[in-house]
């Protein structure tokens, strides 16, 4: 099916279509070590929220009391274990 047989009506001019800024997101592993998720930690701004997994919550919370703020901490069981999403 082409553009062409689809009524002008239900078609939006690309202009009317805002684009959706996406902010970079870093997945870091917390198994090899701290020294990873604490560079990446330094490396994004302090807005960016920081998700983990239930079982993770400890340890980075211990990483972010090390110049973040806590409160941008995001417990889901969406992110995998043993991995630190920034962003």
């Amino acid at each position: 099916m082409t553009l062409e047989y689809v009524p002008a009506a239900i078609q939006a001019p690309r202009a009317t279509i805002p684009a959706q800024p996406t902010a970079p997101t870093e997945v870091v592993s917390l198994t090899e070590g701290c020294d990873a998720p604490l560079d990446a930690l330094k490396q994004f701004p302090v807005d960016h929220q920081v998700s983990c997994h239930p079982c993770d919550e400890a340890i980075v919370r211990l990483l972010l009391s090390r110049g973040r703020h806590a409160d941008a901490l995001k417990i889901s069981s969406a992110v995998a274990p043993g991995t630190l999403v920034i962003g």
